[in-house]
């Protein structure tokens, strides 16, 4: 890739709580990794370069690193998590976070100036109010989301146009990632996994001593880096609640979407059955489509595949006895 085709969107999330957690988190990342997979940059096999401004809730809470593990499952990814010096940075995130913060609340002073005939660009003053039928968030993302407010008067020629041309960013849905993602770890993580041998001896897993970075960070006793994979067991705590049907719907969803994804007609694949086969191998006559109501193949379970069989082999016999009875006596062709 070039330098031109680099892309940075930034996506801010609204809300009219006051929560953040690894939940909250988790959620955000759900929109937008479906936002990604929806325009096609985000597809199974990949890897998300992830960097945090040093959020203690981001890498010291097992919720986090919990639902990290949901996201990829669910979407068939690799999550690269780097953290950030302890405390809150400021980055261009926080900057376009100011801008945003500081076009609301001229937004909310417009309410009461006469001379601003344009409702439009004026936020709702029940809104402010907290009225049950509007939302604060949903009035400050529509405001932001005005395409004349970010995209601003376009120049037709100069050193303006030239500018706008060659500024990064391009898209403004309201998040922005900027890893170091240099040329030894992305060969490392191109190492394919070996099946049979532990998470930790895993290739792609080992200390990338050719990173750009290593003499940064590798420590004087010759001990791998700070800047290393962290391989942890997830627990429950004792007062962890048993029922997990819901994450576990949600990875269930992905694995889903990713084996729709590649079905093609033409192409073969397989299913689980109950009976003594195990499998059974098929050939798809058309792209995946969502059945608008459950049905049940009841040609594939195993009393219907036993008649089946009984059938066959009823037919068989028949054939067996009208050849051996028929032939009697007839010449030889």
């Amino acid at each position: 890739m070039d330098e031109k085709d680099l892309k940075m969107a930034f996506h801010s999330h609204f809300s009219d709580e006051s929560r953040q957690d690894a939940a909250t988190t988790h959620a955000h990342m759900t929109v937008l990794f479906d936002h990604l997979r929806e325009v096609g940059e985000l597809i199974a096999g990949l890897t998300v370069w992830d960097d945090t401004d040093g959020c203690g809730k981001q890498y010291r809470c097992g919720t986090a690193m919990y639902l990290l593990s949901i996201l990829a499952s669910k979407y068939g990814i690799i999550i690269d998590r780097a953290i950030g010096a302890p405390g809150h940075g400021k980055d261009i995130v926080d900057g376009l976070n100011a801008t945003d913060k500081v076009y609301l609340r001229k937004a909310m002073c417009m309410i009461g100036t006469p001379e601003a005939n344009d409702g439009d660009k004026r936020m709702a003053a029940h809104a402010m109010l907290g009225d049950e039928k509007m939302s604060l968030a949903a009035e400050s993302c529509r405001l932001c989301s005005d395409p004349a407010r970010f995209e601003g008067v376009k120049a037709e020629g100069g050193k303006r146009q030239k500018r706008e041309a060659a500024a990064k960013m391009k898209e403004r849905h309201y998040h922005v990632q900027d890893p170091c993602a240099c040329s030894a770890c992305l060969a490392q993580l191109e190492k394919p996994w070996v099946p049979g041998v532990a998470p930790e001896e895993q290739p792609m897993f080992a200390s990338s001593t050719d990173c750009f970075y290593w003499p940064i960070f590798k420590k004087a006793d010759g001990e791998p880096g700070w800047n290393d994979w962290k391989i942890v067991t997830l627990e429950k705590k004792k007062d962890s609640v048993e029922d997990e049907a819901e994450a576990h719907a949600e990875v269930l969803e992905g694995i889903e979407t990713m084996m729709a994804e590649s079905i093609e007609e033409g192409k073969y694949g397989a299913f689980a059955t109950e009976d003594d086969d195990g499998f059974y191998v098929i050939k798809f006559t058309s792209s995946a489509y969502t059945l608008q109501d459950d049905v049940e193949l009841t040609e594939y379970t195993p009393e219907a595949r036993a008649h089946l069989r009984h059938q066959q082999a009823a037919a068989r016999h028949e054939q067996e006895e009208e050849e051996g009875g028929g032939g009697q006596g007839r010449p030889t062709p």
